[in-house]
């Protein structure tokens, strides 16, 4: 979903809500879809965005995808990595 504020009317903010696939052998899937969905928000016209919901990481691999991508963890940049029991967005083995 593409956000524009009024206020700012050339200004889109890209909303993003996915379901990587989750079986063991397709972390080659979950890497082409994490870097299209990069590609989508780096779109000419485009300002930022989010991208949210189950990434399902189910393999140490899996980890190095947002970082691979050029990507932002949220939780990692309010929080770092110190203390990922206490509230990480992605995690192997969760």
């Amino acid at each position: 979903m593409d956000i524009i504020p009024p206020t700012a009317p050339v200004t889109v903010f890209r909303l993003i809500n996915v379901h990587f696939d989750s079986l063991g052998d397709t972390l080659r899937y979950r890497a082409q879809q994490m870097e299209i969905l990069a590609d989508v928000l780096r779109e000419p016209g485009c300002s930022g965005g989010i991208i949210a919901d189950d990434f399902n990481a189910i393999s140490p691999e899996d980890d190095g995808l947002v970082d691979k991508n050029e990507l932002v963890d949220a939780w990692v940049a309010l929080h770092g990595r110190a203390d990922p029991a206490g509230g990480a967005t992605w995690g192997v083995g969760v």
